[in-house]
């Protein structure tokens, strides 16, 4: 997984791209206020893209077989648990809550997905 303070982009139709916008958020950790990463905003002409380009992969995702999307959640399910302690670690700062509830949330989403 890459460091997570690098995660600042948008993925739009396969690949992470940086914001065009002018306009920046903070990602501040609610505990101590301290900032995680800024994130570069995209224009209103990148939100459309990838819209459309989710509008298109949806109607190939509908086309899929029920083993084919089992098969999609469960690579999902097995990359959350092959970077279980950093996405952890990412759930709390950017939550202000501890190590337990994002172990919590983290065990309800592998739930779901398996």
């Amino acid at each position: 997984m890459q460091n997570y303070e690098e995660l600042n982009k948008s993925f739009i139709n396969g690949q992470w791209v940086k914001g065009d916008s002018e306009r920046s958020y903070d990602i501040v950790n609610p505990y101590d206020n301290s900032l995680i990463t800024t994130f570069q905003l995209a224009t209103s002409k990148q939100v459309e893209e990838a819209f459309d380009v989710a509008k298109a992969a949806q109607k190939q995702w509908a086309k899929s077989t029920v083993e084919e999307r089992r098969e999609v959640l469960h690579k999902a399910a097995d990359y959350l648990k092959e970077h279980r302690e950093e996405i952890v670690s990412v759930i709390g700062r950017e939550t202000g809550g501890s190590v337990l509830k994002a172990n919590v949330e983290l065990h309800l989403t592998l739930e779901f997905l398996e």
